[in-house]
């Protein structure tokens, strides 16, 4: 018997983030969530702490709007390739098509190429 939070844990991020990053081939990433609260963030989240961890330090990310005085000195000036959307218990139907699209869990990640806003 699996509960939903082991499916929902550590194991099943780990293994996003890296099917997520293999798609990315060392590419730079700008790395969003999007959360079934309609945060942009969340503090206990912690996706770009395990995309630095188990896949390569994204660009810019969502978290750096609240935590980037902590590791500004990994934050990169380069123009990102990529965009990647993490979110959480809900799947989307987009105007464009994402390049990739993956889900583990309760979570989901969709790659799509960058477009400056």
């Amino acid at each position: 018997m699996q509960s939903e939070r082991a499916d929902n844990g550590l194991t099943t991020r780990k293994q996003l983030v890296i099917d997520t990053v293999r798609a990315l081939d060392k590419a730079p990433y700008i790395l969003e969530t999007d959360l079934h609260d309609g945060l942009t963030y969340n503090e206990y989240g912690g996706w770009r702490y395990a995309f630095n961890i188990y896949g390569y330090t994204p660009v810019w990310s969502s978290a750096d709007q609240v935590y980037s005085w902590i590791y500004q000195n990994e934050m990169k000036s380069v123009k990102p390739q990529f965009r990647v959307i993490v979110s959480d218990a809900k799947t989307y139907t987009f105007a464009v098509k994402p390049l990739a699209e993956y889900a583990g869990g309760m979570y989901h990640t969709y790659i799509f190429p960058y477009e400056a806003r």
